[in-house]
């Protein structure tokens, strides 16, 4: 019943840093280069930012990614479960994160930020991510503070995250449309005049974009190719058929006129959410800087590593139901000869069923009820050292009270193991075997409460590690139950990032992040 985990990687804790201000247009002064850790961040960085760093732009335009970089306080990598080794490469700027998933290639990609930041699911693997509480109190523009303008949980409802939320064609047409922070929409025909519809993705997303937006992505200029500046490129990238494509992948929105606080001015800006960007365009900036790529980058980087957006702890703790009859719990249960874990629970769960037999036993198992009735038999061979080591299942319709495991032997050999059954549970439930233990511990799970083959999403939380590390999703059984175990020498790495201390453990239904159940597991020094 072992669950295996493959690249199960544990970031360290980072720093919390403070929120930039939206980018203003101050008067151009040459820059020095960000630091680097390799040539291929370098490489993609120098491309369209170098000449803006060096005022040297062709026509003057506004930075791609940014003039500062910064990094995870561990270095520069984060989990990524199809990277080697189960990290890849990262380095933030203001305005986006650039990865490199395999050093091998050396390939840059651009952060599908966006997406994370209005979902709230942060992504460490292709289909694998971690749910957070969505950026609900961060402006997707202007200042941090005393900022009214939408943030991005407005979006929600309105962005295509899973196929879903089209527009229809509007080319020709005013965007015009508005959002508030609560992520109401309207219409402001006066500033509908300042940009319309040009583009329709009728074959992706299915959303608009404005010819303000349109114009930037497609602008060309002078770009950094090997050592000199090259005029007349594509500035967001190189793919010769949709050259922002690299940059700010489709759009998940169409654009919507918001209002924002700019160092402390109230402004209309147009905003359009993208998967890896936003673009914003305020009609009062000087030309080359009116549409302007969001500070996405340090607004992720301050939400994937801010504890205050992780999903509440809940109590989990089952409640037995109090019933009639002189055994009434787990707590005076008869002795048994036989090991059977746990000594009470909801019906549904699985159980842990150890016994001593003869070697090379056969040896039968049979379920009786607190009614004395005999339920199926459950047939095993004991080990050559005459260890019995099974898992079984309860059933939802099994009836509360004490049940008896009776245990029959080839070589004549009998034993009982007894368990008190509680109404089946209401709400998503962890039972735990063991709670604390050396890292060679192999740590117990019965988890119950969830929908019958439902599939489950389970995240790891060390002492180290603010925003969690989540793994493979499984199915529950006919009785919405599963059995899970955690060593933390075999499925934590590297494990030098094993340290003494306190482990949450969290499942959750892949179909509804809301139902979920916690507890915490301690590893001893």
């Amino acid at each position: 019943m072992r669950m295996v985990r493959k690249g199960l990687v544990i970031p360290v804790q980072l720093s919390i840093c403070l929120f930039l201000l939206f980018s203003l247009v101050a008067p151009q002064v040459a820059k020095a280069e960000p630091t680097f850790p390799n040539d291929p961040f370098k490489s993609k960085w120098q491309r369209a930012d170098k000449p803006v760093s060096d005022i040297t732009a062709k026509p003057t335009r506004s930075w791609l990614w940014g003039p500062e970089s910064f990094q995870p306080s561990n270095g520069v990598t984060e989990a990524y479960a199809q990277s080697p080794g189960g990290n890849r490469q990262v380095l933030y700027f203001d305005k986006a994160r650039m990865e490199i998933n395999n050093l091998a290639n050396g390939q840059v990609t651009n952060g599908l930020l966006v997406r994370e930041l209005i979902s709230g699911k942060l992504a460490i693997g292709d289909a694998v991510y971690i749910q957070r509480q969505a950026a609900d109190d961060i402006p997707i523009a202007g200042d941090q503070a005393n900022n009214n303008a939408p943030t991005y949980a407005s979006f929600a409802n309105l962005a295509s995250l899973n196929n879903d939320n089209p527009s229809r064609d509007r080319t020709g047409q005013a965007a015009s449309d508005t959002l508030d922070k609560s992520g109401n929409v309207g219409a402001n025909t006066t500033l509908g005049k300042l940009a319309k519809y040009v583009y329709f993705d009728g074959t992706g997303l299915k959303h608009n974009i404005p010819d303000v937006f349109w114009n930037f992505l497609n602008q060309k200029g002078n770009v950094y190719i090997n050592g000199k500046l090259v005029d007349n490129q594509p500035v967001l990238g190189d793919n010769p058929l949709a050259p922002w494509l690299d940059a700010t992948g489709l759009p998940i929105t169409d654009a919507y006129w918001t209002s924002v606080t700019l160092a402390g001015q109230v402004k209309d800006v147009l905003v359009q959410a993208f998967e890896r960007r936003v673009l914003t365009y305020t009609s009062s900036n000087p030309s080359g800087f009116q549409v302007e790529m969001g500070n996405v980058g340090r607004h992720y980087f301050n939400w994937r590593y801010s504890p205050k957006y992780d999903i509440p702890v809940v109590d989990t703790t089952p409640t037995p139901t109090p019933t009639s009859g002189t055994t009434s719990s787990c707590n005076n249960l008869p002795s048994s000869d036989a090991s059977l874990l746990p000594k009470c629970g909801p019906a549904g769960m699985y159980l842990l069923l150890g016994w001593k037999a003869n070697a090379n036993d056969k040896v039968t198992v049979t379920p009786i009820d607190p009614d004395g009735n005999a339920g199926t038999a459950i047939n095993l061979t004991a080990t050559a050292n005459g260890d019995v080591n099974t898992t079984l299942e309860t059933k939802l319709a099994y009836k509360s009270g004490m049940w008896t495991y009776k245990l029959t032997s080839s070589s004549g050999k009998t034993g009982n193991a007894y368990i008190w059954l509680d109404p089946p549970a209401t709400k998503p439930t962890i039972l735990q075997i063991n709670t604390a233990g050396k890292t060679d511990t192999i740590f117990w799970f019965i988890i119950v409460g969830f929908k019958p083959d439902e599939q489950l999403n389970f995240t790891l939380k060390t002492p180290k590690n603010i925003g969690g590390t989540a793994y493979y999703k499984p199915f529950t059984n006919a009785q919405g139950s599963y059995l899970d175990t955690i060593r933390p020498l075999d499925d934590i790495h590297p494990t030098s990032e094993i340290v003494p201390g306190d482990y949450t453990y969290t499942v959750n239904a892949l179909a509804d992040v809301n139902r979920y159940a916690r507890v915490t597991f301690k590893i001893l020094p």
